[in-house]
């Protein structure tokens, strides 16, 4: 349909465009990348500082740190409401939340402030939320589903050692 001469510059120009358009696109790729890399980087981090999963062993942690998911709240915004089914539990990774009574007349029964964990009791219990946890001002935290959770704890080394963070949790608090 066309010349040799025309079917060569063609050929040639083909290729070197699409190069150009993987070229322009390659940032984009790496950008993606590294924030991600910070993400998993900062899960990992926080799982080894955080009481509950720091005995964890490492194949556990990992399986927690592929899986959790970022989340942000502002002020006043509810985590966790008493009474609600136990389905995930947090990692607080940022900020400060107010944990309430919320039998009778609202009380406020702990502080929370990042590193630590939320909503275990629930998830290990396999009962609802025990209290109603709020955001102070900005938090982040990371959403851990509870049934993963529950399989990457199942070693039992590790299970005695939950029940004694979970234990200390509840006598901190002041029911």
């Amino acid at each position: 349909l066309v010349g040799l001469q025309t079917a060569l510059v063609v050929m040639a120009l083909v290729p070197a465009g699409v190069a150009l358009v993987w070229l322009w696109r390659t940032p984009i790729v790496d950008t993606a990348a590294e924030a991600e890399t910070e993400a998993t980087a900062d899960i990992r981090a926080l799982l080894e500082a955080v009481a509950l999963t720091a005995p964890l062993p490492p194949q556990g942690r990992e399986l927690l740190a592929r899986t959790a998911v970022r989340e942000t709240l502002d002020a006043g915004a509810v985590l966790l409401r008493q009474g609600d089914p136990a389905e995930d539990l947090y990692l607080l990774a940022a900020g400060t939340v107010e944990v309430f009574d919320e039998r009778g007349e609202r009380r406020l029964i702990n502080t929370v402030t990042a590193p630590d964990h939320l909503g275990e009791i629930g998830v290990v219990h396999r009962r609802p939320r025990t209290a109603t946890v709020v955001a102070v001002g900005p938090v982040q935290v990371w959403r851990i589903s509870g049934a993963t959770f529950l399989d990457a704890t199942a070693a039992q080394p590790f299970s005695s050692s939950l029940v004694g963070v979970i234990d200390a949790r509840l006598a901190r608090a002041s029911w």
